[in-house]
């Protein structure tokens, strides 16, 4: 009987979360080769560990029976390694990564993959902060590394490298008389409900929004969301029109029509990562150019 301690570590994972999606999410997985691991362990086992159900999974009796012996294993060996680093003078190393899940952009996971691929012992960490808070937590060390937006002059402490530059959409069903334009103008959404990221998401960009929309004589009447899978699902419910940066929309959904905003060129926005001057860790060196190539495999025509 094989048994491989990434398994160990996937099992726990789905065990916490109760769902294979978001343990996928948490550990940085596809969620087929979640599957396939515990797939592999159950095999080598030769027990069911979940059981399905309409909203998740849950541990079978085997299950539980398993999780225990499985948490303390994992403690051993990170107990055993952090001892064994220790002995040979080597630092515990450590990345902590600020992030807005809300920018939804596609090259993140499959760097922060590859890093912890090279780095298999790294202690990895994503906190939600909006870009100002990143500003602020880069140097005090609160975290390593930042992807987000800064809006005004950048702290002289902090390098800002850009991995992707987008422009303004507005989602709409394509039956609306603004979807047969080629492009819509900000004045022509007088009367239309917006649907917008919510402020805390980025106070200072969603204020940037709000003042474009006022400069064109347009009163904001928003819907604010959170997640940007919630933008499409309303405009569809006819609750509003969706106003959305390119790069986090991603492909158009589908029954629905994308078109650009009539907007002057410095109205894009580039997203980026935000780092400490002269930053000597090798793990965040190292994601920062992961993110500069995945970013460049994605959008080979952007940024």
């Amino acid at each position: 009987m094989r048994i491989e301690f990434r398994q160990l570590r996937s099992f726990l994972a789905v065990a916490e979360e109760k769902s294979f999606r978001r343990a996928a999410e948490r550990i940085f997985l596809t969620q087929p080769a979640l599957s396939q691991q515990i797939a592999a362990l159950e095999q080598a086992l030769e027990v069911k560990l979940f059981e399905r159900e309409a909203r998740g999974v849950r541990l079978t009796t085997a299950g539980e029976a398993f999780r225990e012996g499985a948490s303390r294993t994992l403690r051993a060996l990170d107990e055993a390694s952090v001892a064994a680093r220790s002995a040979a003078g080597l630092a515990d190393r450590k990345l902590t990564l600020g992030y807005t899940e809300y920018l939804n952009l596609p090259f993140v996971a499959p760097a922060i993959r590859a890093l912890l691929a090279e780095f298999p012992n790294l202690r990895f960490e994503r906190l939600e902060l909006a870009s100002p808070r990143q500003a602020e937590a880069l140097p005090s060390h609160g975290i390593d590394l930042g992807i987000g937006y800064l809006r005004g002059e950048l702290p002289e402490s902090l390098d800002f490298t850009p991995l992707v530059s987008g422009r303004w959409l507005i989602v709409l069903p394509p039956e609306h008389p603004l979807a047969r334009q080629d492009s819509v103008s900000v004045a022509a959404l007088r009367g239309e409900r917006i649907v917008l990221f919510a402020r805390l998401i980025n106070p200072q960009l969603h204020d940037a929004v709000l003042g474009l929309m006022r400069a064109h004589g347009l009163e904001p009447n928003l819907i604010e969301t959170t997640q940007t899978s919630a933008g499409p699902k309303l405009v569809r419910e006819g609750l509003g029109l969706f106003w959305v940066m390119s790069y986090v929309l991603g492909t158009v959904p589908e029954g629905l029509v994308a078109r650009p905003l009539a907007l002057p060129e410095d109205t894009q926005i580039t997203i980026g990562a935000l780092s400490r001057k002269g930053e000597t860790s090798l793990p965040a060196q190292r994601l920062l150019a992961l993110l500069k190539e995945q970013a460049r495999t994605v959008y080979p025509d952007r940024g």
